[in-house]
C-alpha cells in the first residue's frame, strides 16, 4: 500500500499487561479467585470471627454485607493500605464508633489475608505480584509507554505507572484536565501521581497540551475554552455564529433543524459538511425521520450493542430455538431478524400462520397441516427454507 505506519505498537489493558508479564517472568502456583471466591473466603472469615467483632457482629449476617466488605478490602489494597497499617491507625483513634468500625475491618482484613496466604490470590494481589515481576520480564524495557483512557489515577494504577516508568525509555500519562474548580478531583489525581513518581526517583512534569481544534468561529472556540470555567471570561467581540432556539417538542426542533440545513444548502454549503449533535440518543430517531422527509441525506453515527445487530439476533434466536424446543418467541425473533432466508412477504405470511395456528415445538419439524390449502402451501415453503 506504500502507506506509512507503525508495526511495533501494542495496545494493552492492565489485565493484558499482567498476562504478558507473567508469561515472560512466571508466576506463583497459587489459585486465583474471582469475586465469588472472595465472598466465600470472607463468609468463612466472618463465621470464624463473629464473636470478636465489636461493631459489625449483628450486621455480619445481613444480605450484602459480605459484598461491601469485599469492596472495602479491594479499595484498601488498590490504595496500598495493608492490614498492619490499618491496625496501627486504629490504635491511634479515640474510643468510639469510628474506632470500633475500623478495628473490625482490620480484623477481617487480617484474617482474610491469613486465609488466602500460600493458597489463593485475588485480583488486587495479582497486580502487586505482576509489579514485582515487571523488571525481570523485560516487557517494558526499551519501550515508550503511553497511558491513556483513564479518568483519574489512584493507588495501584499510580504504582503501575511508576514501575513502567522505571523500566521504559519514556512514559507519559494523558489526562483530560480543565479548570481547577471543575476538574478538582482530576487535578488532585495528577498531582498525587507526580508526587509518588518523584518519591520513587522519577522525574515528572505536568505539561498542558495545546488545544488542537478544527477551524471554527471565534465564538465557538471561546465557548469551548470557557466551558465549566468559573468565573468564565466574557466574549467581547460581536457574536454572529451562535443562536439559541427553544422548540415546544423534539419534533418541532427537528423540523427547525431541517429548515436550517436547507437554508445553508441554498447558500452553497454541502449537506456532507453539516453535522447535528445531540446529547440524548433518544432524539436520533426523530431527527433521522424528519430530516429524511425533506430529502436531506442523513447518516446517524452511533454505536449499537452487538446483540441488536440482525445477524447476532438471528444466530442467538436459532440456537435458543433448537435448545429450547422451538418456542414461539425465539421463532418470531428468527423470522423478524432480517437475516432469515425468506422474502418480506414470506416473513409476514409465516408470522401470521404461526400466530393463527399456534405453531410451536415439534410442529416446526413436520409439514404444516392447518389452515386452507393456500395458507399451508405458503407457510410450508417458508418453513422448509427456515428450518
Amino acid at each position: 500500500l506504500h502507506a506509512p505506519g507503525f508495526f511495533d505498537i501494542e495496545v494493552l489493558s492492565p489485565s493484558r499487561l499482567t498476562e504478558r508479564v507473567f508469561a515472560a517472568a512466571g508466576q506463583d502456583a497459587l489459585t486465583r479467585i474471582d469475586d465469588r471466591g472472595k465472598q466465600m473466603a470472607l463468609a468463612r472469615v466472618l463465621m470464624e470471627n463473629k464473636k470478636s467483632l465489636r461493631y459489625f457482629e449483628s450486621a455480619a449476617q445481613k444480605q450484602g454485607f459480605i459484598a461491601r466488605v469485599g469492596t472495602l478490602i479491594a479499595s484498601f489494597k488498590q490504595a496500598g493500605i495493608t492490614a498492619e497499617q490499618l491496625t496501627e491507625h486504629t490504635k491511634s483513634l479515640e474510643e468510639g464508633a469510628k474506632k470500633d468500625k475500623l478495628a473490625d475491618l482490620a480484623l477481617i482484613y487480617t484474617a482474610y489475608n491469613t486465609l488466602l496466604q500460600g493458597q489463593f490470590v485475588d485480583g488486587e494481589d495479582v497486580i502487586n505480584a505482576m509489579l514485582s515481576r515487571l523488571p525481570a520480564s523485560g516487557v517494558a524495557r526499551g519501550r515508550a509507554v503511553c497511558i491513556w483512557g483513564f479518568d483519574i489515577f489512584i493507588g495501584q494504577m499510580n504504582r503501575m505507572i511508576c514501575a513502567l516508568a522505571k523500566e521504559c525509555l519514556h512514559a507519559e500519562a494523558l489526562m483530560q484536565l480543565g479548570s481547577e474548580s471543575a476538574f478538582a478531583p482530576v487535578w488532585e489525581s495528577a498531582l498525587r501521581l507526580k508526587k509518588e513518581a518523584e518519591e520513587a526517583g522519577i522525574a515528572c512534569t505536568i505539561t498542558p497540551l495545546p488545544m488542537c481544534c478544527a477551524a471554527a468561529a471565534p465564538a465557538l472556540n471561546h465557548l469551548r475554552e470557557q466551558y465549566l470555567c468559573s468565573p468564565s471570561a466574557v466574549f467581547s467581540a460581536v457574536q454572529e455564529n451562535i443562536r439559541l432556539y427553544a422548540a415546544p417538542t423534539p419534533y418541532f426542533e427537528a423540523h427547525f433543524i431541517a429548515g436550517e440545513m436547507l437554508h445553508l444548502h441554498e447558500k452553497g454549503t454541502a449537506f456532507e459538511d453539516m453535522a447535528v449533535v445531540w446529547g440524548d440518543d433518544r432524539f436520533a430517531g426523530t431527527v433521522q425521520e424528519v430530516v429524511s422527509s425533506y430529502n436531506i441525506p442523513c447518516y446517524v453515527g452511533r454505536k449499537l450493542p452487538a446483540a441488536r445487530h440482525g445477524a447476532a439476533r438471528f444466530l442467538i434466536a436459532s440456537l435458543r430455538a433448537m435448545a429450547e424446543g422451538y418456542p414461539e418467541t425465539e421463532m418470531l425473533n428468527m423470522i423478524k431478524s432480517g437475516y432469515a432466508p425468506l422474502t418480506d412477504r414470506q416473513c409476514w405470511q409465516l408470522e401470521n400462520y404461526l400466530l393463527s395456528y399456534g405453531i410451536r415445538g415439534k410442529k416446526w419439524l413436520v409439514p404444516f397441516d392447518r389452515g386452507t390449502e393456500e395458507e399451508k402451501a405458503a407457510a410450508e415453503e417458508a418453513r422448509l427454507l427456515l428450518i
